[in-house]
């Protein structure tokens, strides 16, 4: 089964393997919440045509602060205010790194 197919499956049914960690988490709950964030910034990102470099640029942060945020591997839970100017940078509505992941 393809990576993009598991990665599907995985948030479909809530669970999120990271490295040699697998974790259920409910879709209520903040680590989901967080989770759909990072895939969603990635999503934009790409679907702007820009580099995590680029998006550093415009946002202010490091790369290496958003390759760690976009990596899957990643529990963090970066603050609202930053996720804001993350959004910002990518032109889409906060809300919008909550939609689901498609």
């Amino acid at each position: 089964m393809s990576s993009d197919k598991v990665h599907i499956l995985s948030t479909i049914l809530g669970i999120i393997t990271l490295g040699d960690k697998t974790m259920n988490y409910n879709k209520e709950s903040d680590d989901f919440c967080y989770y759909v964030a990072r895939v969603n910034i990635k999503k934009y990102r790409k679907k702007m045509g820009i580099t995590s470099q680029e998006l550093a640029d415009r946002s202010g942060f490091t790369h290496q602060f958003i390759r760690n945020l976009e990596s899957l591997k990643s529990i963090s839970r970066p603050r609202l205010d930053t996720l804001y100017r993350i959004a910002k940078s990518l032109e889409v509505d906060l809300k919008q790194l909550f939609d689901e992941v498609d």
